[in-house]
C-alpha cells in the first residue's frame, strides 16, 4: 500500500513483503514536530535527528556497533557516580570515577604520546607511581621560584632553589662519588666550607693565586695523618707554621731537616755541609 503526494511522490509505503513501514528515500518519520524525525539521508545510512536531546534508555545494555567504527561528535557524558568508560574486549583500559570529583586510568601499559607540550596540573599534588621505578628522559625541569627537588619518604634529601640564582642541598650525610674527577667551580672566587653555618675554611683566587683563609681570628688549620696524627699546622695565634712534637721540616730529601727532638732543642740535620 503506497501513500503518495498530490503529484505522486511517493511518501512512504506498507511494505507486505517485509510486514514493515517503508519510507521512500530521504524521507523523514517526524514525531511531535519537524525538529524530531528518523530518516535516511544517505544509502546505507540511519539519522536519528532532535533538536534537544536523543535519549536511549534499556533495561539492560545499549550497544553501538559498526563494521568498522562508531563515531560520536562533540561531547561524550557518563552522568552516574562511579561510572566506567571501558576499551578493549575485556575491558582492558578503563577510566573510573571514583564517585566525587577524581578519576582513575588503569591499563597494561599507558601510554600518552604528545607532539607539542604534555600537560599535568593539579591543584594538590600530582603522583607518579611505579612498582619499580618511574623513570623520566632528557630534563628535568621546576620552573618555579624557590622550587624544591626531594627524595626519601620523609624529604630526606632536598635541592633547594633560593628564590634567585642559588642552590642549597640538605641531606644528612652528603656523598660525593666520581669515577672521574670531581670539580668545584666558583665564578665568585671563593669557595667556603662551613660547619653548621659557620665558616672554617675559605679558599679564594686571587689573581690566580690560591689563598687559604681560616674561618676564626686566632685558629689553626691542622694538617694530620689518616691515623689522626698531627705532622703540622697553621697557628693562627701565632701566624706561623708550627710543626707538631719531633716532625721534621725536610729540604730536598729526607737527609736534610730541621726539627725538635727534645723540647726546649732545634735539630739542623744535613748528610753533607
Amino acid at each position: 500500500v503506497l501513500f503518495k503526494e498530490k503529484d505522486g511522490t511517493e511518501i512512504f509505503r506498507i511494505d507486505e513483503s517485509e510486514l514493515s513501514l517503508l519510507m521512500a528515500s530521504a524521507n523523514k518519520l517526524q514525531f511531535r514536530d519537524s525538529a524530531i524525525y528518523l530518516n535516511s539521508s544517505a544509502d546505507g545510512q540511519l539519522d536519528v535527528v532532535a533538536d534537544a536531546a536523543v535519549v536511549l534508555d534499556a533495561g539492560t545494555d545499549i550497544v553501538l556497533s559498526g563494521s568498522s567504527e562508531v563515531r560520536i561528535e562533540n561531547d561524550v557524558r557518563l552522568d552516574s557516580d562511579s561510572s566506567v568508560f571501558s576499551m578493549g574486549a575485556q575491558d582492558d583500559f578503563t577510566i573510573t570515577h571514583d564517585g566525587t570529583t577524581g578519576a582513575t586510568l588503569a591499563g597494561t601499559p599507558i601510554t600518552i604520546n604528545s607532539t607539542g607540550n604534555l600537560t599535568l596540573d593539579s591543584t594538590t599534588d600530582i603522583v607518579l607511581s611505579g612498582s619499580s621505578e618511574v623513570r623520566i628522559e632528557n630534563d628535568v625541569r621546576l620552573d618555579s621560584d624557590s622550587s624544591v627537588f626531594s627524595m626519601g619518604a620523609q624529604d630526606d634529601i632536598t635541592l633547594t632553589h633560593d628564590g634567585t640564582t642559588g642552590l642549597t642541598i640538605a641531606a644528612n650525610p652528603i656523598t660525593l662519588d666520581s669515577g672521574g674527577d670531581i670539580t668545584l667551580d666558583a665564578a665568585g672566587d671563593d669557595i667556603t666550607l662551613k660547619d653548621a653555618g659557620t665558616q672554617f675554611l675559605k679558599f679564594t683566587n686571587s689573581s690566580a693565586d690560591c689563598v687559604v683563609t681560616n674561618g676564626a681570628a686566632d685558629k689553626d688549620i691542622l694538617f694530620k695523618d689518616t691515623g689522626g696524627n698531627e705532622i703540622f699546622r697553621v697557628d693562627g695565634g701565632e701566624e706561623s707554621l708550627l710543626m707538631a712534637t719531633d716532625k721534621k721540616f725536610m729540604l730536598r730529601d729526607t737527609a736534610i731537616y730541621l726539627n725538635s727532638s727534645t723540647d726546649g732543642q732545634l735539630d739542623i740535620v744535613s748528610d753533607g755541609l
